[in-house]
């Protein structure tokens, strides 16, 4: 299985932090951490894996909460999510400092918490890119999967072939198959980060291997997760110049 999209809350209410327990796992989501007071918090973050954070304005005291939402922000890059009771114009205008994805407003439905959170992984990743100095590379994406975006490791990717006007992703450990809206060679050439586009090897006219799973070369099939894979000619020296061949 995929790892779930993970998630921390910092709300100082019993009830309230129930409910958004409740609702995020209904959801899907992982909640990795619960936090009712900010030193709790504090004290565990470095410890703690998280893609998002739910962060209450109020919580140990008036606007606290984003106080720490900035130390979230500049510390662990990571998109935060301010939720409240109610939020006057001062306050919005505070919060905006710590530069929040969304506001929600307490009590939480499933429907605006569900896209809240898909709408600030994304933007948070493609603003990331854009402001930064140096090339953001994710080691992660999200893919359309039904009606919710699925976190998928790259490093978990096994395969990618054509089918019809899609590209399909197949895992090394999943049986599900998940597609992209594009070309083969946009993929191979602007979707996969740089860094590891050397281990994502074409080939053939429709089929690109993750070289990392390859466990045996024979004539013009590779062997990889117990599936046979067709080479063709034309990539062939590509193939066995990434697997490093010594003859």
């Amino acid at each position: 299985m995929q790892p779930t999209i993970s998630v921390i809350i910092i709300e100082d209410e019993p009830i309230w932090l129930t409910q958004l327990q409740l609702s995020l796992e209904r959801l899907g989501f992982s909640v990795v951490a619960a936090y009712t007071a900010i030193d709790d918090a504090l004290i565990n973050l470095p410890k703690t894996e998280f893609d998002i954070a739910l962060l209450d304005i109020n919580i140990n005291g008036k606007n606290a909460g984003i106080e720490f939402g900035k130390i979230i922000r500049s510390v662990y890059s990571k998109p935060i999510i301010f939720i409240t009771g109610s939020l006057d114009k001062h306050t919005a205008a505070e919060a905006l400092v710590a530069q929040p994805s969304a506001y929600l407003t307490k009590p939480v439905n499933d429907t605006s918490l569900f896209v809240a959170i898909q709408q600030a992984l994304q933007n948070f990743s493609v603003n990331k890119i854009a402001l930064s100095n140096e090339p953001y590379e994710p080691d992660y994406f999200f893919i359309k999967a039904g009606n919710h975006y699925k976190k998928i490791l790259w490093k978990d990717v096994l395969h990618l072939f054509v089918e019809d006007k899609y590209v399909a992703v197949a895992l090394h450990n999943e049986t599900v198959i998940y597609y992209l809206r594009s070309s083969l060679q946009k993929v191979l050439q602007s979707v996969i980060p740089s860094s590891i586009q050397n281990k994502f090897i074409q080939i053939n006219r429709s089929e690109i291997l993750n070289i990392n799973y390859a466990e045996e070369l024979f004539g013009t099939t590779i062997k990889a997760c117990h599936k046979v894979f067709e080479v063709t000619d034309n990539f062939m020296p590509e193939v066995k110049k990434a697997l490093h061949i010594i003859t």
